[in-house]
Protein backbone atom coordinates (compact mmCIF):
# COMPACT_ATOMS: atom_id res chain seq x y z
CA UNK A 1 0.00 0.00 0.00
CA UNK A 2 2.88 2.39 0.69
CA UNK A 3 4.00 2.23 -2.95
CA UNK A 4 0.47 3.10 -4.08
CA UNK A 5 0.37 6.09 -1.75
CA UNK A 6 3.77 7.33 -2.89
CA UNK A 7 2.77 7.03 -6.53
CA UNK A 8 -0.64 8.67 -6.08
CA UNK A 9 0.75 11.46 -3.87
CA UNK A 10 3.76 12.23 -6.07
CA UNK A 11 2.26 15.62 -6.97
CA UNK A 12 1.00 16.39 -3.44
CA UNK A 13 2.23 19.08 -1.08
CA UNK A 14 1.41 19.77 2.55
CA UNK A 15 2.10 22.91 4.53
CA UNK A 16 1.60 23.36 8.25
CA UNK A 17 2.01 26.67 10.00
CA UNK A 18 0.92 28.85 12.87
CA UNK A 19 -2.32 30.60 11.88
CA UNK A 20 -2.22 32.98 14.82
CA UNK A 21 -1.30 32.58 18.48
CA UNK A 22 -4.38 30.40 19.11
CA UNK A 23 -4.59 28.27 15.98
CA UNK A 24 -2.60 26.22 13.51
CA UNK A 25 -3.45 25.40 9.92
CA UNK A 26 -2.56 22.54 7.59
CA UNK A 27 -3.13 23.01 3.85
CA UNK A 28 -2.92 20.10 1.40
CA UNK A 29 -2.59 20.53 -2.35
CA UNK A 30 -2.40 18.15 -5.29
CA UNK A 31 -1.09 19.36 -8.62
CA UNK A 32 -0.86 22.91 -7.17
CA UNK A 33 -4.59 22.91 -6.29
CA UNK A 34 -5.70 23.29 -2.67
CA UNK A 35 -7.78 20.23 -1.78
CA UNK A 36 -8.03 20.42 2.00
CA UNK A 37 -7.60 22.88 4.84
CA UNK A 38 -7.70 22.02 8.53
CA UNK A 39 -7.59 24.72 11.22
CA UNK A 40 -7.32 23.58 14.81
CA UNK A 41 -7.55 25.76 17.84
CA UNK A 42 -5.34 25.27 20.90
CA UNK A 43 -7.62 24.16 23.74
CA UNK A 44 -4.96 24.84 26.39
CA UNK A 45 -4.58 28.59 25.88
CA UNK A 46 -6.30 30.87 28.38
CA UNK A 47 -7.44 33.10 25.47
CA UNK A 48 -8.65 30.14 23.41
CA UNK A 49 -11.67 30.36 21.16
CA UNK A 50 -14.59 28.50 22.62
CA UNK A 51 -16.63 25.95 20.70
CA UNK A 52 -19.49 28.45 20.50
CA UNK A 53 -17.15 31.11 19.09
CA UNK A 54 -15.83 28.80 16.37
CA UNK A 55 -19.37 27.69 15.48
CA UNK A 56 -20.49 31.34 15.31
CA UNK A 57 -17.66 32.11 12.85
CA UNK A 58 -18.61 29.14 10.66
CA UNK A 59 -22.35 29.93 10.80
CA UNK A 60 -21.68 33.55 9.82
CA UNK A 61 -19.60 32.43 6.83
CA UNK A 62 -21.61 29.40 5.65
CA UNK A 63 -25.09 29.71 7.19
CA UNK A 64 -26.68 26.95 9.25
CA UNK A 65 -25.16 23.49 8.77
CA UNK A 66 -26.78 20.96 6.47
CA UNK A 67 -26.33 18.30 9.15
CA UNK A 68 -25.88 19.77 12.65
CA UNK A 69 -24.83 17.57 15.54
CA UNK A 70 -23.23 18.04 18.97
CA UNK A 71 -19.75 17.01 17.84
CA UNK A 72 -19.69 17.47 14.05
CA UNK A 73 -21.54 20.18 12.13
CA UNK A 74 -21.50 19.43 8.40
CA UNK A 75 -22.09 21.68 5.40
CA UNK A 76 -22.77 19.45 2.39
CA UNK A 77 -22.26 20.91 -1.07
CA UNK A 78 -21.81 19.36 -4.50
CA UNK A 79 -18.21 20.54 -4.76
CA UNK A 80 -17.03 21.07 -1.17
CA UNK A 81 -17.63 19.69 2.32
CA UNK A 82 -17.04 21.79 5.41
CA UNK A 83 -17.04 20.66 9.02
CA UNK A 84 -16.74 22.02 12.52
CA UNK A 85 -15.40 19.14 14.60
CA UNK A 86 -15.65 19.19 18.38
CA UNK A 87 -13.29 16.44 19.54
CA UNK A 88 -14.16 14.18 22.41
CA UNK A 89 -11.08 13.81 24.52
CA UNK A 90 -10.36 11.40 27.29
CA UNK A 91 -7.57 10.65 29.69
CA UNK A 92 -4.08 10.99 28.31
CA UNK A 93 -5.06 13.37 25.49
CA UNK A 94 -3.25 16.71 25.75
CA UNK A 95 -5.58 19.64 26.47
CA UNK A 96 -4.12 21.45 23.47
CA UNK A 97 -5.85 18.88 21.22
CA UNK A 98 -9.25 19.43 22.86
CA UNK A 99 -10.02 22.56 20.85
CA UNK A 100 -12.44 22.63 17.93
CA UNK A 101 -11.34 22.18 14.33
CA UNK A 102 -12.56 23.60 11.04
CA UNK A 103 -12.14 21.24 8.09
CA UNK A 104 -12.65 22.15 4.42
CA UNK A 105 -12.48 19.52 1.64
CA UNK A 106 -12.64 19.75 -2.14
CA UNK A 107 -14.75 16.68 -3.00
CA UNK A 108 -13.82 16.54 -6.70
CA UNK A 109 -10.10 16.62 -5.87
CA UNK A 110 -10.54 14.00 -3.12
CA UNK A 111 -12.38 11.71 -5.55
CA UNK A 112 -9.72 12.24 -8.22
CA UNK A 113 -7.01 11.35 -5.69
CA UNK A 114 -8.91 8.18 -4.72
CA UNK A 115 -9.06 7.16 -8.38
CA UNK A 116 -5.34 7.92 -8.79
CA UNK A 117 -4.58 5.81 -5.70
CA UNK A 118 -6.48 2.82 -7.11
CA UNK A 119 -4.89 3.18 -10.55
CA UNK A 120 -1.55 2.93 -8.72
CA UNK A 121 -2.59 -0.49 -7.37
CA UNK A 122 -4.45 0.11 -4.12
CA UNK A 123 -6.88 -2.68 -3.24
CA UNK A 124 -10.64 -2.18 -3.45
CA UNK A 125 -12.39 0.24 -5.75
CA UNK A 126 -12.41 3.99 -6.17
CA UNK A 127 -15.46 5.76 -4.77
CA UNK A 128 -16.68 9.34 -4.60
CA UNK A 129 -15.57 11.08 -1.41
Amino acid sequence: MTTCWRSAASAAQRTASLFDSRARVVVAAIDRRVVAVVVWFDGARPDRLTVDSVRAIAYAAWGRPTYPSPNLDTWWGTRHRSYVLIPRVGEGVPVAWAGPRIILLDIAACTAFDRRLHRAGAPGEAVEC
